[in-house]
């Protein structure tokens, strides 16, 4: 039991290491986002520490970016429309514009991600995939704001 405890203590202090390492790497600020508290609040639940607790709660953090980011798309959508309702061609080339940067963008975050799972081990390929959609979905929280301008 001991040596599961010593175990399980240096998972949770390797995890936390390599969760502060990614966001310094990544320059974020040290303020946990909503998104970073639905992670640790998982991390905490769990009885456990491991890869598979890591991409259970990057899953669950992930679902709650994608769904705030799929709310942004679709107010983007809306706003673009309005606000070319006289071009109703230029609205459709904005939005198909949009559209193609949000595939392009989900391509590079993939690769991205895969690479550093690659190099740095299995657990930063999830959180960085959490990072990556956090960051697109402050980027896509940014153009709305400029188009509702």
């Amino acid at each position: 039991m001991m040596l599961v405890n010593r175990v399980s203590k240096r998972r949770a202090k390797m995890h936390k290491w390599l969760w502060l390492m990614a966001w310094v790497l990544a320059g974020e600020a040290a303020a946990q986002t909503a998104y970073e508290q639905v992670y640790e609040r998982c991390v905490e639940r769990a009885a456990t520490f491991n890869n598979g607790v890591i991409f259970e709660c990057t899953a669950a953090a992930g679902a709650a970016i994608e769904r705030d980011k799929n709310k942004v798309m679709r107010q983007l959508v809306v706003n673009l429309q309005q606000t070319h309702g006289d071009s109703p061609d230029l609205a459709a080339s904005h939005v198909q514009t949009l559209a193609k940067t949000e595939q392009a963008w989900q391509r590079y975050a993939e690769e991205k991600c895969a690479l550093e799972g690659q190099i740095i081990g299995t657990p930063a390929e999830p959180l960085c995939v959490q990072q990556e959609q956090e960051r697109r979905l402050g980027e896509l929280n940014s153009l709305l704001k400029e188009v509702q301008n």
